[in-house]
């Protein structure tokens, strides 16, 4: 580095305190930092995005301040300091207004977990596909016993791989795609929270466990094809995973596909680990009869003590649908039923959603829908539309407008979910049906 004839430092070095010049490394030197940019917030900004290439000892910091007219205070994070200096952080500024995953104990708790999933063999993970359901675990794995490991707080590994890999656009073949996710049940927690990492760069603006209580580590490496292919879909901020992105769709075929297998594997996975056996559910056939009361409150209304034994109501009859549903590949089927006969100009909405363990089916798909990652949309090539004797106009990512010009046959498949149960609503559309957004 530069020095002058006697080996001093030049006075610009001696003035700012600069002691590396001649070894690798980045030092930024903010001379009039603003109030907000504190030696604590520094460090709670570089424990939130960097504590995994800390804690595998790929990445040591320096924070330095100066305390007297020659002294400087210095911190420095390491692996063997990190966690210690995550809990002894004071609050951030703004108090209600701080993010969950910035206070300590989240800190404290996201470094505990990157520490576990580090020291794990390949043999200590349990290998899924994307695709994978509660009715297609690969041989080996107990679902029944992964949820009472998660239920009494243990830790899993899982790794994830593509089925059919990732492939560039115009290459002749593809390349094997894997990633790792790391999960534990956090009670503690006031929201879940999923932490996404590639390489050493976490990519903060993506949470999808809000609902859960659970804290979830997904890490891709960065030397992968993968990692190649969700960089481009990251804009200049590196600040989240778009699956819509212009140069994800130029260099990658299927890439919508892969980018949405990684930011819901986790999502996905406690799903499956939330779900419980097969208790009676009284109301399992409500959307089959909806004109009928709930039985459950018909039940409980009839086992009072003092109650009198009544006959039950009687089940009123429901007119048998125009249109039958049946499955077809990842996708379904509609064709008419015969009975009764579909008039000419008849139109019906059709929606349709991933099923899931818990609450409702079509509130969980607009969710994903505000928060930018649907499970899959109309609007792109995850899904595909084709029709015989009929018509289909898109009303909504995951809603068709199925119109029909003339009697007689007619079928309108729609395909290319993954292997998760599909929940289809069918229903006739209001005369003032909405504005198609575009032809499917």
């Amino acid at each position: 580095g530069p020095k002058n004839a006697n080996g001093s430092l030049p006075s610009p070095f001696w003035n700012f305190r600069l002691d590396r010049l001649d070894e690798p490394g980045l030092s930024v030197l903010i001379p009039f930092p603003k109030a907000e940019l504190s030696h604590d917030s520094i460090a709670r900004a570089v424990l939130t995005q960097y504590f995994v290439p800390i804690v595998n000892d790929d990445l040591i910091v320096e924070i330095c301040r100066p305390s007297g007219p020659d002294d400087l205070d210095t911190t420095v994070i390491a692996s063997d300091t990190i966690r210690k200096i995550a809990t002894s952080l004071p609050p951030a500024a703004g108090g209600a207004d701080e993010r969950d995953d910035e206070s300590p104990g989240s800190l404290a708790g996201a470094i505990a977990l990157a520490k576990w999933a580090i020291a794990r063999s390949d043999g200590d993970h349990h290998c899924l596909s994307t695709r994978t359901s509660r009715n297609s675990l690969p041989d080996g794995v107990n679902l029944e016993d992964l949820r009472a490991r998660y239920d009494r707080g243990d830790r899993l590994a899982f790794r994830y791989a593509f089925p059919n890999g990732v492939r560039r656009q115009g290459a002749a073949t593809a390349s094997a795609a894997e990633f790792r996710v790391y999960l534990e049940r956090a009670e503690d927690l006031e929201e879940g929270h999923d932490y996404f990492v590639r390489g050493h760069l976490r990519i903060p603006d993506m949470d999808h466990l809000r609902s859960h209580r659970s804290r979830a580590l997904v890490y891709v490496d960065s030397r992968s094809e993968l990692a190649h292919l969700l960089r481009d879909s990251e804009g200049p901020a590196h600040a989240r995973w778009d699956p819509h992105a212009q140069r994800l769709k130029q260099h990658w075929r299927g890439g919508y596909e892969r980018v949405q297998g990684v930011r819901r594997a986790a999502v996905r996975l406690l799903q499956l680990l939330a779900e419980r056996g097969s208790a009676p559910q009284m109301d399992a056939l409500a959307d089959l009869f909806p004109g009928a009361d709930d039985p459950t409150a018909t039940r409980i209304a009839g086992s009072g003590r003092g109650s009198t034994s009544a006959d039950p109501p009687p089940i009123p009859e429901v007119p048998p649908s125009p249109l039958a549903l049946s499955r077809k590949g990842h996708g379904f089927l509609i064709r008419p039923s015969g009975r009764p006969a579909i008039p000419p100009g008849a139109a019906f909405t059709v929606r349709f959603a991933y099923d899931v363990a818990r609450g409702d089916a079509f509130r969980a798909y607009e969710s994903g829908l505000a928060a930018k990652t649907p499970d899959f949309s109309l609007k792109d090539d995850t899904v595909s539309v084709e029709c015989r004797g009929c018509g289909a106009s898109i009303l909504a990512p995951n809603a068709l407008l199925l119109t029909l010009s003339e009697p007689g046959d007619f079928e309108c498949s729609v395909t290319g979910f993954d292997g998760r149960d599909v929940i289809v609503r069918l229903d006739p559309s209001p005369t003032a049906a909405p504005a198609p957004e575009g032809e499917a």
